[in-house]
């Protein structure tokens, strides 16, 4: 859980009536309002939603077309972040917001358990690579990425390093034997 200043719609609602910041929101909303014309309400809310989750915010459900409308405006005015810039007294007494995630490890952990995520492994999945399996990889890797069983590179250590070991070997090699013309020596 993480805690972020209350959103400026948030703040604009605790403001009094007659203050500049509801009277600058006012105005806010009505240029808004004016350019929101252009799109359907379904197009609204899905923009409202995409606001939504770029502002982390978990607890704004919308309901009409005003609302969207008054959410956009207000958490996208310049002239309100200006205000906020100038003397931000308002936004350090609202209540700050409480953003709780998700769990995403025991998320992950259950999806792998019920093969959610991907296939779920076989047993020849969990089968080391002979050695000249390795070496040809080594030599090509686009070979292990075609092999039946190219899921087993990704769990199994003891494959990883017998393949970057032998990455390695083949990387020098091509290395020692260029001259000073670029060719290699025959």
């Amino acid at each position: 859980m993480i805690e972020l200043p209350a959103l400026t719609s948030e703040v604009v609602a605790l403001a009094e009536k007659e203050s500049k910041l509801a009277e600058v929101a006012r105005e806010e909303i009505l240029e808004f309002r004016s350019q929101a014309d252009t799109y359907d309400d379904e197009e609204l809310m899905q923009l409202g939603e995409t606001a939504k989750a770029g502002l982390a915010d978990q607890k704004t459900v919308f309901e009409t077309r005003e609302e969207v409308i008054r959410y956009l405006a207000l958490n996208a005015s310049t002239s309100i972040e200006d205000m906020w810039a100038a003397d931000p007294t308002e936004w350090l007494e609202a209540p700050v917001r409480k953003i709780k995630f998700p769990d995403m490890v025991a998320r992950r952990r259950d999806q792998m358990l019920h093969s959610q995520l991907a296939p779920a492994l076989k047993k020849e999945d969990l089968v080391c690579y002979t050695e000249n399996e390795i070496r040809k990889f080594a030599c090509d890797m686009r070979s292990l990425f075609l092999h039946d069983r190219s899921r087993h590179v990704a769990i199994c250590k003891g494959c990883q390093k017998r393949l970057e070991a032998w990455t390695k070997i083949i990387s020098d090699f091509d290395n020692k034997i260029v001259t000073e013309t670029g060719r290699a020596d025959a």
